[in-house]
Parts: structure tokens; C-alpha cells; sequence
């Protein structure tokens, strides 16, 4: 399974397909059919790019991106979660397709169980996605 999710997400802004050559993410480097996760606010820095086909990632700790994200997009055509918890697990962002979120300091939130938790942080608290 951990090959199929690894065959459907590539971290961008770190070293690029062995190039060594870091690189700077933005929003629209985010194409069709993908979630980005970003490590800044307003679509900075790093970024996590997810196929959506039925990727679900347990774990962001696999990816270096464990606690970091700050700003997020949805391209996908469903509906995604980002949970505060390993294994899809605490309170959840959701995000319906073509979302998207600049700024992750202030957002609705949600209790694992789906009820309203509030208006929240939810900035690099981000630690799972499906």
C-alpha cells in the first residue's frame, strides 16, 4: 500500500526528482486531480502534491510534511479531509473540490465523530489526509 501512496505523491521545494535544485512551490503548480498541502500561508514554500485517486496518506511524517501545512487546494473532484492525527484520527479541515484554503490560522473545524467543533487554528497541525 505504502507504494501505491509513494506512486501518487511527489514533495515539491525540497530536491526535485534528484536534481538538487530546490524550488519554490505556488498555487498554481497544483494541477488537476491533485490536493497540495503548502508550508506557508498564501501557497508558499514547500508542497506536498497528491494524486487524488484514492490516495490517502496515514501518515505526513513519511513525507516531511508532519505539522507544517499552512495553506492547502483541492483540485480533486471529491471532497477531502486533512486530520489533526496520524492515521486519520483528532479533529479535520475539510475542503470540497476546488477548495481552497490560504491561510489555515483561522478555519472551520470539525470533531473526528463529523459534529461542528468551531473556528480554529488549524495551521501546521496537519499530520493526515484522505
Amino acid at each position: 500500500m505504502l507504494a501505491a501512496v509513494a506512486a501518487t505523491a511527489l514533495v515539491t521545494g525540497g530536491v526535485l526528482a534528484g536534481s538538487g535544485v530546490p524550488a519554490q512551490a505556488a498555487e498554481s503548480d497544483c494541477g488537476s486531480n491533485q490536493i497540495c498541502l503548502f508550508q506557508e500561508y498564501n501557497y508558499g514554500g514547500r508542497m506536498l502534491n497528491i494524486t487524488r485517486i484514492g490516495a490517502c496518506i496515514p501518515n505526513l511524517k513519511g513525507w516531511e510534511f508532519n505539522d507544517i501545512t499552512s495553506s492547502v487546494v483541492n483540485n480533486s473532484p471529491s471532497t477531502i479531509r486533512i486530520y489533526q492525527d496520524i492515521g486519520h484520527g483528532g479533529k479535520y479541515v475539510k475542503l470540497a473540490p476546488g477548495e481552497r484554503i490560504a491561510n489555515l490560522s483561522s478555519v472551520a473545524i470539525y470533531n473526528n465523530d463529523g459534529s461542528w467543533f468551531g473556528v480554529n487554528t488549524f495551521n501546521d497541525r496537519a499530520s493526515s489526509t484522505c
